[in-house]
């Protein structure tokens, strides 16, 4: 429809307030220190072109980060890729992060984005707090069988450094690996 047929309307949902969609941005579990990027499309599905306005400050005090930071009016149907990022400080500790952000559009209704992310610290757990091999005699070996666990939500990356003669070679094999949350391994 023309303009002056929406007019009417427009000026009824910023009188009401009409939330016109409710989404949810989930970042998931993110590593302390580590920051999650999500392109998010808009769409302009009306027949005039819309302007939404953006409230950079609020959402860089909630640990999000919107990119681009200021959006041209966006032609009628027409789309634009937007940035989302989750940051936090190592500082602030382990926590959920949460945001209910509105995005008013000129002439138009309200939108309202839950934006939501986990963070957390890596952590492995040994199976045991010390290793005790017992008694071994010369020219025998033992075996002892450790367990690492993670027991977060997030992936934890560890690297065994075999021990080093004095020369530096390497007297063992270099082990690497990852541990995916909830999983456990056997050395």
């Amino acid at each position: 429809p023309p303009r002056s047929t929406l007019f009417p309307y427009t000026t009824l949902f910023r009188s009401l307030d009409v939330t016109a969609a409710y989404y949810v941005c989930d970042f998931e579990h993110i590593a302390l220190g580590q920051v999650c990027k999500k392109d998010v499309v808009v769409h302009n599905c009306f027949s005039d072109s819309a302007l939404a306005t953006i409230d950079k400050k609020t959402l860089r005090e909630a640990g999000f980060i919107v990119e681009p930071e200021h959006l041209k009016p966006l032609p009628a149907d027409k789309s634009v890729t937007i940035s989302l990022t989750a940051t936090r400080e190592i500082e602030d500790g382990e926590g959920t992060q949460e945001l209910e952000w509105n995005i008013p559009v000129k002439n138009g209704p309200f939108y309202k984005v839950h934006l939501i992310a986990n963070f957390w610290i890596p952590d492995l757990v040994l199976s045991s707090e010390a290793i005790d091999f017992g008694r071994v005699l010369v020219g025998q070996r033992k075996r002892v069988t450790l367990e690492f666990r993670n027991d977060k939500l997030v992936q934890c990356e560890w690297q065994y450094a075999a021990q080093r003669d004095k020369m530096g070679r390497v007297l063992g094999d270099r082990k690497s690996t990852r541990l995916n949350s909830s999983h456990s391994q056997d050395l």
